[in-house]
């Protein structure tokens, strides 16, 4: 008998619904990945160094110095279930990193940081009360240490084929400075990578190092209708 009622309840709702409009509500899935890459890399190899012994070669430097001094943009065919390690040769593609990629043998360190899904509905966009903010403290994971950031996020616009988001990506290391501000068009389905070095001016000694390059593979998906 409960059983009874209950279907003729939800009957009756489904009935007083107007015709074309769905219980599912319009919104957008979020998906951002983060990443560093340090500057200062080596590769160590092994061979034989005559009468059965072997001898080691390290060979290394600052890699960032291939990477330019502000923000890339970087479109994909890649949908959300794409690995790390294909957004990292997405980026490799590019021809970034060529120099290093060559005398490291492909061995380029790629540390992943941290990952974030975040949902919206659509009357929540552009509204300046959906701005948020993820703060992640400093980290030390084995080698995978990284600095104190802020990732910062507003969703301005969505339709059915590109979402507007307001980025900001600050570090707090050796003090707190902004390295992202900007829009960011992101195609529906599809990763776009955002890259950007912490060093952004020639230092006075000219090694032109960019410092750590921080890597965002940002993924958009519309959800209801």
């Amino acid at each position: 008998m409960n059983s009874l009622r209950l279907f003729m309840a939800g009957l009756i709702v489904l009935l007083g619904l107007p015709q074309g409009v769905s219980t599912q509500e319009k919104g957008y899935s979020i998906k951002i990945r983060v990443f560093q890459i340090p500057p200062i890399q080596t590769v160590v190899s092994g061979g034989p160094a005559g009468k059965g012994g072997i001898i080691g070669t390290q060979t290394g430097g600052d890699i960032s110095t291939s990477f330019p001094p502000h923000v890339v943009l970087i479109k994909t065919d890649l949908d959300s279930s794409a690995p790390d390690g294909r957004i990292k040769q997405a980026l490799f593609d590019t021809g970034y990193f060529k120099e290093a990629l060559t005398f490291l043998s492909g061995k380029v360190g790629w540390w992943p940081i941290d990952d974030y899904s975040i949902y919206y509905s659509a009357n929540e966009l552009g509204e300046d009360s959906s701005q948020r903010t993820y703060h992640e403290p400093p980290g030390n994971s084995g080698r995978n240490r990284h600095a104190e950031y802020w990732l910062t996020l507003l969703p301005k616009s969505a339709d059915d084929i590109t979402a507007i988001l307001a980025m900001k990506f600050e570090t707090g290391e050796p003090s707190k400075r902004l390295l992202l501000d900007q829009d960011i068009s992101v195609p529906l389905g599809k990763i776009i990578i955002v890259g950007f070095p912490t060093e952004t001016q020639n230092p006075q000694d000219q090694r032109n190092t960019r410092g750590s390059i921080y890597i965002l593979a940002i993924y958009v998906q519309k959800t209801g209708n």
